[in-house]
């Protein structure tokens, strides 16, 4: 079996990330399941998301509920404990460089800018981006960098590469926890709409027995951890109602959709 915790598994966070996963793993194996002693960090993160041998990861809430839908299965939802998360739902910071002119914080004002994205698959850095701009009544400006995470896109904005992005408020925040320096060349200038966490997810196949494990020792390790809590900044889980994740398509889709 495989795990991997890639979304959040920044260099500097690697160690908290390692605990948690060993803290997981005593609880498993306890339980009967044959968990893997490391995380997987070595092979395509997107596509371990899609095998049957996964035992845990965690994904973005949009491929969960488009290219993801039919091949893993919901375990639960993290709880974090920072700016722009309540309870199991996070929103983004818009975010540009600190001293960024303060008159220019709506979506028309940054029509022009050079805006960075982590990735068109992306709820929190991409799509919310458009609904942002669209509420303000101005399209989305044609992303200037694509950058492959919210880390990069942080130190694209922070390094004048990039004008504005939106970066999740779980990276955000462990950025001010454990990248202040990063942080601190950054600014927020707006909050997008909430929406659930990305989930824990494992495969498709797995069967009720699993799952149930998992919830237990995610649970469990984070109730009686309080280095790991504070560490990667998650509190609890959550077990969401089976639609919870329904409303998180790209705009466009749903349009099709209706």
């Amino acid at each position: 079996m495989i795990a991997a915790l890639p979304m959040y598994d920044w260099p500097v966070l690697q160690p908290a990330n390692d605990r948690f996963w060993r803290t997981l793993v005593e609880r498993l194996r306890d339980a009967g399941i044959d968990a893997p002693g490391e995380l997987n960090r070595h092979d395509n993160h997107a596509a371990l998301r899609g095998r049957d041998d996964l035992l845990l990861a965690q994904t973005c809430g949009l491929p969960f509920n488009t290219r993801l839908k039919d091949r893993v299965r919901y375990v639960a939802t993290p709880v974090h404990a920072m700016e722009g998360c309540r309870e199991a739902r996070y929103s983004s910071a818009i975010v540009t460089r600190r001293g960024f002119d303060p008159d220019r914080r709506t979506p028309e004002a940054l029509r022009g800018l050079r805006l960075a994205v982590n990735g068109t698959d992306s709820w929190s850095g991409y799509e919310v981006v458009k609904r942002w701009f669209a509420a303000g009544g101005t399209p989305m400006p044609a992303p200037h960098l694509v950058s492959g995470g919210h880390l990069r896109s942080m130190q694209a904005v922070a390094e004048g590469q990039a004008d504005v992005a939106a970066i999740d408020a779980i990276a955000l925040g462990l950025a001010r926890n454990h990248l202040p320096e990063l942080a601190g060349h950054l600014q927020v200038i707006g909050w997008t709409e909430s929406r659930p966490a990305p989930p824990f997810v494992t495969a498709g196949p797995a069967d009720d027995e699993t799952v149930a494990a998992l919830r237990t020792a995610l649970h469990d390790a984070l109730a009686t951890e309080p280095g790991i809590r504070e560490a990667l900044g998650l509190r609890s889980v959550a077990v969401l109602a089976a639609d919870a994740y329904a409303a998180m398509i790209p705009a466009e889709s749903r349009t099709a959709i209706s």
